[in-house]
């Protein structure tokens, strides 16, 4: 299996409209579209790491952190060709996808930006609505509350969690009542 193990905690602020990662109080890193462009506040400096699919510079970042931060855990790249990668999953039992940016100490696909894949997927929450034809969909955390997920016209789907590549808009969940949980569950289940 791979020896990437680097993950990254992004707090997302809906208000504000960006997802940031605080390595420590002199680094943190502040992205508004889904890591398209990131900000890393470094020291009293912000450089800009805009994503270049030839060069990207938040790659040169995560081998950075790693070594300048070794309690992060080990980013290396994966560099398996595209007509490898199916051989690869079959031949590792994978049946996510490809994890170009690694598997997590737990085994599970890490995002761009060192996220947990079933974090992003809302792996983490039971579904008690879900409803496309009338893009309504309501989770429970482990802790009893209520979140609805907004429906993406672009993508024809609900949101995942926080912004990333595919939703770079993405509004998050947004809290909700008990008696609303009610309400849609009349309409929709």
């Amino acid at each position: 299996m791979l020896n990437t193990y680097m993950e990254l905690n992004w707090i997302h602020y809906p208000q504000e409209k960006y997802i940031e990662c605080i390595i420590n109080e002199d680094l943190h890193y502040r992205t508004y579209n889904g890591g398209n462009l990131i900000l890393k506040y470094f020291q009293g400096d912000i450089v800009e790491l805009q994503f270049n699919p030839d060069n990207d510079p938040w790659e040169t970042e995560k081998h950075w952190l790693s070594e300048q931060f070794p309690e992060l855990g080990t980013y290396e790249t994966i560099d398996v060709p595209d007509e490898e990668q199916e051989t690869w999953m079959i031949t590792n039992n994978w049946t996510k996808a490809f994890p170009s940016f690694g598997i997590s100490q737990d085994g599970d696909y890490l995002d761009r930006l060192q996220r947990l894949g079933s974090f992003q997927a809302l792996e983490n929450f039971e579904t008690v609505i879900h409803n496309q034809e009338h893009q309504v969909s309501v989770l429970e955390d482990s802790e009893g509350n209520f979140w609805k997920r907004e429906w993406c016209d672009y993508q024809n789907d609900f949101y995942n969690q926080q912004p990333c590549c595919v939703f770079p808009d993405n509004p998050g969940l947004k809290s909700i009542t008990i008696d609303e949980v009610v309400e849609l569950k009349g309409q929709f289940s």
